[in-house]
């Protein structure tokens, strides 16, 4: 039997999904000031390639990359998302 430490309940987990619902950071994204690379997979119906496009406009010097995948491109092409990361983070001037 798993015993869970927090109890689980609809009211709950409705207040967490609309907490989500109503979070946005994007006022914050143009004060990012560190290299960020962001990966975007152009199968993805959840995140679009719009949405990741933005993403990655709003965010001071940020790198696109963009993965043929749908939703975890990190788990459906690992070899070509950890070459991604490789390349990003070989090409950083510190």
């Amino acid at each position: 039997m798993k015993i869970h430490i927090h109890n689980r309940s609809i009211l709950g987990y409705t207040r967490q999904l609309l907490a989500l619902f109503d979070f946005d950071s994007r006022y914050w994204l143009n004060m990012i000031d560190v290299p960020t690379l962001v990966v975007g997979s152009d199968e993805d119906r959840v995140a679009t390639f719009e949405g990741t496009q933005g993403l990655a406009v709003s965010i001071p010097n940020a790198k696109l990359v963009m993965v043929s995948a749908g939703l975890v491109s990190q788990v459906e092409h690992p070899k070509k998302f950890v070459n991604y990361l490789n390349d990003f983070y070989n090409n950083l001037e510190i």
